[in-house]
């Protein structure tokens, strides 16, 4: 859904990394991933698998770490500080 004054969720915001990224692969099964993350369970049944895909292979890549408690929280709101520390890692993968 086409809604530009919405705000941008860390799970849209790590779709579009992933897209960018020519949709890596994860570094492992998606469940096995997020497993760790006390919502990420709720992530696979809820979101769509192309996100789930994106957050797996975000978290396997170091990008996303969570918030505090062990949560993904993939429909949360992305602030502009996590923004920058998403794109911060994501560029960091490139120069290695």
């Amino acid at each position: 859904v086409f809604a530009p004054a919405a705000p941008l969720t860390r799970g849209q915001a790590v779709l579009s990394l992933w897209r960018a990224d020519g949709r890596a692969s994860a570094t492992g099964p998606a469940a096995a991933v997020l497993a760790p993350f006390a919502d990420g369970p709720k992530a696979l049944a809820s979101l769509p698998a192309e996100e789930v895909q994106a957050l797996a292979w975000s978290v396997g890549a170091g990008i996303l770490r969570g918030e505090p408690g062990t949560l993904l929280d993939p429909d949360g709101a992305l602030t502009r500080a996590q923004a920058a520390v998403l794109l911060a890692r994501w560029r960091a993968g490139y120069e290695g």
